[in-house]
């Protein structure tokens, strides 16, 4: 089924068909690149926050990583080690759950229960954020509950969003045109995760891992990470388990999930626990 709408200057075109496997060229799985990560020191507490630590992003151009709470609403930019360098109160912001870099100074928000994408600029000197006049995109409505969107990442060639939503159920969107400002927007269901779900009882955030085009998906409840070949639709998970990877005990609801330009990949534990899993190629 496909429809579009017109949105003042904007035409939506809506896609609800989940896309075939077989339009895929075949992709072997061992072209998967999520073994070989190992825990690095211990989790780091981020001093100043409290509760809800969500979404996680790393920024190139700052080499630091950028990260959302929604209580209150706030942007948070940490360095590398895990100290936050500056807390940005976001005003007229409701349910930030997620956080990606999008390029030249900008990053997208996004909103849970209003299901929403918000593109914002983040330069050295900003000290707070204001909703109004920013950049906005509302997804079609859900049912109302608060198993909505939890997570939310971009392909960084193509510029394509992917959004997943938690549970009831669980869904991953992919939006194409609103971050590349297209003045047209799509909006697809690349994986059936209901049909599908890869043992992931819930979905608590993504990541697109451009060097390999594989997609991260997290589970707080399965407490595990799985990392899905787009291509073939083949996959792996490490369990965040005590005892995996170099954890001592479980991962406690893991929320937010990147990788940055020196082959690490952070893992944000709600409330507020930063891990670092150092990439260790094999001989």
């Amino acid at each position: 089924m496909c429809f579009s709408l017109a949105m003042g200057s904007v035409v939506l075109l809506v896609l609800f068909e989940t896309q075939s496997t077989s339009a895929y060229p075949t992709a072997a799985l061992d072209e998967l690149t999520l073994y070989g990560y190992q825990l690095r020191g211990i989790p780091t507490v981020l001093e100043g926050v409290t509760d809800n630590a969500s979404g996680l992003t790393y920024n190139p151009e700052t080499d630091s990583l950028f990260a959302v709470t929604n209580n209150p609403e706030q942007l948070f930019e940490i360095n590398l080690d895990g100290q936050v360098l500056r807390k940005i109160p976001l005003h007229g912001f409701e349910d930030t759950e997620d956080v990606t870099y999008v390029g030249n100074g900008q990053l997208a928000i996004l909103e849970e229960r209003r299901r929403t994408i918000v593109i914002v600029d983040v330069r050295p000197d900003t000290i707070s954020l204001t909703l109004e006049n920013q950049r906005q995109f509302r997804m079609p409505a859900g049912d109302g509950d608060n198993n909505g969107f939890e997570g939310l990442t971009i392909n960084p060639v193509t510029k394509q969003l992917y959004i997943v939503n938690e549970k009831n159920p669980r869904q991953l969107w992919l939006v194409d045109g609103f971050a590349a400002d297209t003045g047209s927007i799509s909006i697809s269901t690349p994986l059936d995760l209901e049909k599908n779900s890869y043992g992931n009882k819930d979905l608590s955030g993504v990541f697109f891992d451009g060097r390999s085009g594989n997609l991260l998906l997290l589970s707080h409840e399965s407490k595990q990470l799985t990392s899905i070949n787009l291509l073939d639709q083949a996959a792996i998970q490490i369990s965040l388990v005590g005892g995996q990877g170099g954890l001592a005990e479980d991962i406690a609801q893991p929320e937010g999930i990147t990788i940055d330009n020196h082959d690490t990949l952070y893992i944000l534990s709600e409330p507020n626990l930063l891990y670092q899993f150092q990439y260790i190629p094999t001989l």
